[in-house]
């Protein structure tokens, strides 16, 4: 494979006034879609080009970009640390890894990324004897290829608004910058070549106006290369996810928080939930999930609630009823909607999803008793940060975004202060304000199985669709009364009768929960506190009676179960 030092380098010795960055190797293509192509050079690099390359975390301004399109994932250090640096330095081990996988990036002056694809004008030049073919995207980059062969080939590009960035192999990036920095590592490094594959993306015809974003399609390209290999963890999948109507719909909840958390000062909303109340980056130490301290749900927990409670698996009638699927001007391109092909559809889907259902859900979650006094005390904890020194500024930025802009002489004292953030103010703040069921998973899977049991009925006794944030106010003011009157104590501290109601439905007579899965808590807890709302909250008998006759049978169910263990036993 040639390399930036290869012999042919000759063939493209025309001064680019342009383009102050270039790599030589094989160029190629791969298949086309949704109006857009890859052109890619395989290449090898010395390990001094290593810091031309760049990962989305390290780009100004990245942390503003909307959730899904944080497709990188948070790099691991202690896997960085003890895994892959080791291995590097071993000097009786045999190295080599895959290619890391870069693209062209094209930026805006705002540090976003450029939105639309580009055609890339193909002409053939010829200087002399010398000739070459030449894709290029005027002003960003330009790959050149020998006719020849594509074995000789070159791609250009400017380094000011194009950032070389890799959607595959962070870590291993991040380990061998980290081992050329390193006293020695430099010289270790001399004779390595480093395989890389550099993309750029354009579009694919011009007479088609309609095209995905670049990020849209290096996300998916992220995906593919990531999920296939079963690289990426679950939290991360449904982030990137633009296929499935439920993932969308999760993504949209934590990208309002996030494009709030991320506004200017004087633009923010303080009402809105802040990003730090969802575990949403997914992250991973040691190939295993670590919770965010400050979360209070997860992505995949947000993503269970809404296939088994709120809208239902993705294609069926219930979600179709509940995003109001047929009531749309124009109908949608996708005929099953089990699998959105799209992007088009993912789009509308989106705005349809904030449009209907975002305003209902997002007011439960803000205004239960207890999330909205831990909301205030996240918001008061920002500012007194803030307000504080660097170091403290430094260590909420990666308690929200999973890294910090520090330099190296402030990192140990950083990710110290981050640390006492994480094991002791934060542990404090969730235990002294969230009650101890609605800690555990099973207290809101309870509260939003009830929440989606009453939204039934309640569009059944007013036969018309009740307007989601108009039921939310409603549901919200029962079920708050509920978590005044204690039912979601700790079972130590449950009074007598709350306890008795309690038993198999949530707790085993020796305290432990059971019943936590999502499909026993709908029977269960779920029915259970849809009953309780129902008794705070109307005095409607016809809606009472409708409601008893199917939750009342529901709730018999992990009763009579728990009965019989306890009669056997």
């Amino acid at each position: 494979m040639p390399t930036n030092n290869d012999e042919h380098i000759d063939d493209f010795d025309m001064e680019a006034e342009t383009y102050n960055e270039k790599f030589t190797g094989s160029y190629g293509e791969m298949g086309r879609g949704s109006n857009a192509r890859v052109k890619f050079l395989q290449a090898s690099i010395k390990a001094q080009l290593l810091d031309k390359i760049t990962l989305i975390q390290d780009i100004q301004g990245s942390e503003t970009w909307k959730v899904r399109d944080l497709f990188q994932r948070d790099v691991d250090e202690e896997r960085v640390l003890k895994d892959i640096l080791p291995y590097l330095e071993n000097q009786d081990l045999v190295k080599y890894f895959n290619p890391l996988t870069l693209v062209l990036l094209p930026l805006e002056e705002d540090h976003s990324v450029t939105p639309e694809l580009r055609l890339a004008e193909v002409v053939e030049v010829r200087e002399g004897k010398r000739s070459w073919v030449q894709h290029e995207v005027e002003g960003l980059f330009r790959f050149r290829v020998s006719p020849r062969t594509n074995a000789v080939a070159m791609v250009e590009y400017d380094s000011g608004p194009v950032k070389l960035v890799a959607i595959d192999g962070q870590h291993r990036l991040s380990a061998l910058k980290r081992w050329f920095k390193k006293q020695g590592g430099a010289s270790a490094l001399k004779d390595w070549s480093i395989p890389v594959v550099i993309l750029g993306i354009v579009k694919d015809d011009p007479e088609i106006e309609e095209s995905p974003t670049i990020l849209e399609i290096v996300r998916k390209t992220f995906v593919y290369i990531n999920t296939r290999a079963e690289q990426v963890n679950e939290a991360r999948r449904i982030l990137l996810d633009d296929e499935s109507i439920n993932k969308l719909c999760v993504q949209e909840m934590i990208e309002v928080s996030h494009a709030n958390d991320v506004a200017k000062e004087e633009e923010k909303n303080p009402d809105i939930l802040p990003l730090l109340f969802y575990d949403w980056r997914g992250e991973m130490r040691h190939n295993k999930p670590r919770r965010q301290a400050s979360a209070l749900l997860s992505t995949t927990e947000l993503l269970g609630w809404m296939e088994h409670y709120i809208l239902g698996e993705d294609g069926d009638d219930q979600q179709k009823a509940r995003l109001q699927i047929k009531s749309m001007v124009e109908p949608l391109e996708t005929t099953d909607l089990s699998r959105l092909v799209s992007h088009t559809d993912s789009k509308r889907l989106r705005a349809q999803f904030r449009e209907i259902m975002y305003h209902g859900i997002r007011y439960l979650l803000e205004n239960l008793t207890p999330n909205k006094q831990f909301i205030r005390k996240l918001n008061s904890m920002e500012e007194r940060l803030n307000a504080d020194s660097d170091i403290a500024q430094h260590a909420f930025h990666k308690l929200r975004f999973g890294f910090h802009h520090a330099g190296e002489a402030e990192t140990r004292e950083v990710e110290l202060f981050y640390r006492t953030l994480e094991e002791e103010e934060l542990s404090f703040l969730r235990r002294n304000t969230i009650p101890a069921l609605m800690r555990d998973v099973i207290g809101m899977r309870g509260v939003i199985s009830a929440f989606a049991h009453l939204k039934r009925h309640r569009d059944e006794v007013n036969q018309e669709t009740v307007d989601w944030e108009e039921y939310s106010k409603w549901f919200v003011k029962g079920m708050n009364k509920l978590i005044k009157q204690g039912w979601f104590k700790d079972w130590a501290e449950l009074e007598g009768s709350k306890k008795n109601l309690l038993t198999h439905v949530v707790y085993e007579p020796s305290g432990n929960i059971r019943n936590y899965k999502f499909p026993e808590v709908d029977i269960g807890l779920g029915s259970l506190l849809a009953l309780l709302v129902l008794k705070e909250k109307t005095t409607n008998e016809a809606h009472r009676a409708m409601v008893w006759g199917e939750l009342s049978e529901n709730i018999s169910r992990p009763v009579l179960s728990g009965f019989k263990r306890v009669r056997k036993a």
